[in-house]
């Protein structure tokens, strides 16, 4: 059985409509056996140092424990990638058949091209090669 899983951190600090708009996109979120690790983008936006910050719910289908190291993670939208940016979250822990919230923060310079829209876009792990 897959379920939500909040980070301690999200748990404690975050505000109910946002809480409530989370399990309400993780209930019709549908799943494919594509990838082990997806993620859905649930909105993005500019803090005030200018970093692009996606908020998103990262499911791991695996068995295992998912960590991000040294993991090349590309925002796109409106099928241009607009930030890629290396990532180590040694915090974002998605146990095996899990999916958590989180908030990937890519530094104003990793950004290629800002997003134009208010849609959501979507996240891709770049898959290594070799």
């Amino acid at each position: 059985m897959h379920q939500l899983i909040f980070h301690p951190a999200w748990d404690k600090a975050i505000a109910d409509q946002d809480r409530k708009h989370i399990l309400q996109t993780y209930r019709n979120i549908r799943l494919t056996e594509k990838d082990p690790i997806q993620i859905t983008v649930l909105r993005h936006a500019f803090n005030y140092k200018e970093e692009l910050l996606v908020t998103s719910i990262v499911h791991n289908l695996t068995e295992e424990m998912y960590t991000p190291h040294h993991e090349t993670i590309i925002y796109r939208q409106d099928g241009q990638d607009r930030a890629k940016s290396l990532f180590t979250i040694p915090d974002l822990i998605v146990n095996g058949k899990t999916s958590t919230p989180w908030t990937f923060i890519f530094p104003k310079e990793a950004t290629i091209r800002p997003p134009l829209s208010s849609d959501p876009g979507c996240l891709w792990i770049e898959t290594k090669k070799g």
